[in-house]
Order: structure tokens, then C-alpha cells, then sequence
């Protein structure tokens, strides 16, 4: 409890009360809203109901409790036998499936998070650096040794069905509507029949004219991260004309990831850390954003669901970051907004229900500060009133001359910003006994 010597000041702590200036809040939409610090390099992440995946390069795969997004917690975790560099990960019903370099595909059930379990691995060809899993095949990025199809329909056992023989390195795959689409570094992006039990058969190709580094799939849309080139979004919905939209961050700014939602698309820009795009007109490509941690690495990846940007930050580790709409324009998004509504107010760092701006003591409790405003106004206007204080005790003379209807308006003046005035009305209360 807070001692109150400072009380006995009447004249200048009212002042204060009467007269409480806004802060100026920040000017992006985007907020760190929790970390939490991984073994080695994040590389990789994926979501899954309440937990985040994350794969952690030689730190294996990390499971990461992000029920509360403010406090990230780890709580399991898997290291390879081999000790080999985990790249990627998705996770699908109890299985989390691992690029883990040149350790090939790894299998680790995850049915309980905190307990993660090694199954099975397949030993690919090259260097997996990405994964994608659909029904009972997984398809992995294999560096220059294009694409392979695994069976895990027994995950102790994956086995190897065949694959695709790209003629640039593969960095990144995703599976959307029964095609695999394909980053195939300088073969741009490539478009897969899977329809033969896993077999592969080439529909489309997209140049990229740059090396394709990431992708994401949406409608018709695909979203490819071209290393130095940018965000491009290719429109596949007339295979024979697709048109082409790009946004570029310039030439000193690599795009590694993207992930979709809604009419955004959120790029992994390594050290220019996460920039949003607009996408709503995809033949108009408009910045809508960006954070950027500024520590020692960057953004590698990044996963987007629910309002929250999970991601993976190099060195820096795991990142939580809020993202969403501004209702009110105070440049703090609605979803760490305690009050969405109000231009003025955007934090109640005492839980009263009152906006630090407004709050004459923003970081004291109700019961707290209004028995201490109470003892304020009664110093101040109260003739002839004994004030004793002790540290764990405060007790109020109750004899009180005058000024009683200026304590009156005061707490009447509170009332009308929803202010809980219990504590000062019983003081007034007692005042008049």
C-alpha cells in the first residue's frame, strides 16, 4: 500500500485531478503484444487451436501456449536425434510434420502439446526446408532436389511416393483446392495435380522473373514472396492470360513468407520485419502497414489467424503481434483497444473503467485512489479537519465545517464519466453524521 505524505499538498494534487493531459499514442497499427525467447532460430511457425509451433532451427520443434497472446508460454518441446536444423512445420490432427534439413522429413505426435513425441521420419534426398500436408501425403520443399511426396498414413513409417523434379531450388510449398503450388526459386511459381495418390503433374507455371521464396493461395489468387522483388499476387483464374499486381519494398528488402487474411496479405520481409499489403483490389497493391521488432534478426515467417500475427523472428525468437482494425482512429487496434470506441482513451492500466487520459490515478485501483481522492478533497476543503496517516492506515477526523457541496459536485462530476464513487460518498457520508 502507498504511504500518502504527498496527500497533505491538497492545493497541487487537485490541480491535478482538475486538469489531466492525453498522451500522444504511437502511429502504427500494429502492436508487439508478447515474445518468448527460443533455444535458436525460429524459422518456421504454424498455429493449431491454443498453441503456436514453432520450428527453432537446432532447438528442434518448440510448442508454445498462446491462449493468452500477452504472455506466450512455452510448454514442450522436441529436439531431432540427429541434431539436425528444423525449417519448417505444419501441424494436422495430432501429427506435427518437421523440415528438418538434412534430416529429411520428421514426424512428431503432438496430441499432447506439452509431451511432444517422435514417430517416424523419411530420409528425402536433399535439404527440407518447407512442408505441406494434405490427407495422407506430405510434400516437402526439398532444396535442389525439387519436391517429394511421402505417404504417412503410418506416421511411424512415412515412406517415399514419388516426387517432382523442379529445375530451381524449391523453398516453399502449400496445397489448395487438390493443386500444390510451388516456390520454385528462379522456375517462379508452379502449379500441381495431385490427383494420382500423390502423384504430381504440372498444370501451370508462373515466371516470376525473380527467385520465388514463399507463397500463399487464396480463391484464385496466389501470393508468391519474391526474395528481392517483393510481394507479387498472380491472378490464375483464366490459366491461359494470368495478370500480374506487385509491390516492392525496394532493392535492399528480401520477402522470405506471406500469409493471407481477409484483404490483407502479411509479407515476412526478414530485417524490414513484417509489412502488410493491401489486397482488396489485387491488380492495386497498397501498403497498409508494417512492424518490425529491430533486434538482431528478422522476420523469417508468419502464421495470421484471429487478429494475432504469430511470428517467427530469427534470433529475436517468437513474436506475437496484434493486428486488425482501428475503429476509432487512435492508432491502437481494437484488439488491445480497452476502449475501441473513444479517440481519447486506448488503456485502463488500473482496471477501474476509467482511461488513463481521464483517470486522475491511472495506476491505482478504485477502492485505492478514490478513498485517497476522498482524503484530497477533504484536506483541501474541509476548515479545521485533522488528517492522520500511517502506512498500513488511514484514518479521517470527521469533523467538517464547510465545503461539503463542492464534494458534493465533485462526486457528482465523476458519476456522469461512469466513475464508481462508493468510497467517496460514504466519507461524505460520515462527514455529516
Amino acid at each position: 500500500m502507498r504511504s500518502l505524505p504527498f496527500l497533505l499538498l491538497a492545493g497541487l494534487t487537485l490541480a491535478l485531478i482538475t486538469s489531466v493531459e492525453a498522451d500522444e499514442g504511437p502511429k502504427t497499427e500494429m502492436e508487439l503484444a508478447g515474445r518468448w525467447d527460443l533455444p535458436d532460430r525460429a524459422m518456421g511457425v504454424t498455429v493449431s487451436g491454443e498453441y503456436a509451433y514453432v520450428a527453432a532451427g537446432y532447438g528442434g520443434l518448440v510448442v508454445i501456449d498462446v491462449s493468452d497472446p500477452t504472455n506466450p508460454t512455452s510448454v514442450g518441446s522436441y529436439e531431432n536425434r540427429i541434431y539436425e536444423y528444423a525449417q519448417d512445420v505444419v501441424v494436422s490432427g495430432n501429427y506435427a510434420y518437421i523440415a528438418f534439413g538434412y534430416d529429411g522429413l520428421v514426424v512428431v505426435d503432438v496430441s499432447d502439446p506439452t509431451n511432444p513425441t517422435y514417430m517416424g521420419r523419411y530420409d528425402t534426398a536433399g535439404y527440407a526446408v518447407g512442408v505441406a500436408v494434405f490427407g495422407n501425403y506430405a510434400y516437402v520443399a526439398d532444396s535442389g532436389h525439387g519436391l517429394s511426396v511421402v505417404d504417412v498414413s503410418d506416421p511411424t513409417n512415412p515412406t517415399y511416393m514419388g516426387g517432382y523434379d523442379t529445375a530451381g531450388y524449391v523453398d516453399d510449398v502449400v496445397v489448395s483446392g487438390g493443386y500444390v503450388y510451388v516456390a520454385a526459386g528462379y522456375s517462379g511459381l508452379l502449379k500441381m495435380d495431385m490427383s494420382n495418390s500423390g502423384k504430381l503433374t504440372l498444370v501451370e507455371s508462373y515466371d516470376g522473373s525473380g527467385y520465388a521464396k514463399g507463397v500463399a493461395v487464396f480463391g484464385n489468387y496466389a501470393y508468391v514472396a519474391y526474395h528481392n522483388e517483393g510481394l507479387r499476387v498472380v491472378n490464375m483464374s483464366n490459366p491461359a492470360e494470368p495478370t500480374y499486381a506487385d509491390y516492392s519494398r525496394g532493392d535492399n528488402a528480401y520477402a522470405v513468407s506471406v500469409a493471407v487474411s481477409g484483404n490483407c496479405a502479411y509479407v515476412a520481409y526478414h530485417e524490414e520485419g513484417l509489412v502488410v499489403v493491401d489486397v482488396s483490389d489485387p491488380g492495386n497493391l497498397a501498403y497498409a502497414g508494417s512492424w518490425n521488432y529491430g533486434g538482431s534478426d528478422g522476420a523469417q515467417d508468419v502464421a495470421v489467424i484471429g487478429g494475432y500475427a504469430y511470428v517467427a523472428n530469427g534470433y529475436d525468437g517468437f513474436m506475437v503481434v496484434v493486428v486488425g482494425p482501428d475503429s476509432d482512429g487512435d492508432a491502437f487496434v481494437d484488439a488491445i483497444d480497452a476502449f475501441p470506441h473513444d479517440p481519447e482513451e486506448w488503456a485502463d492500466s488500473d482496471g477501474d473503467g476509467v482511461g488513463n487520459n481521464a483517470d486522475p490515478m491511472p495506476s491505482i485501483g478504485i477502492i485505492t485512489a478514490w478513498w485517497q481522492v476522498g482524503s484530497i478533497l477533504l484536506v483541501g476543503f474541509a476548515s479545521g479537519a485533522t488528517a492522520i496517516y500511517g502506512y498500513r492506515q488511514r484514518t479521517l477526523a470527521r469533523r467538517v465545517s464547510d465545503k461539503k457541496d463542492e464534494l458534493k459536485a465533485k462526486i457528482a462530476e465523476f458519476q456522469e464519466k461512469g466513475v464508481n464513487t462508493v468510497e467517496l460518498e460514504r466519507i461524505l457520508e460520515k462527514s455529516e453524521k
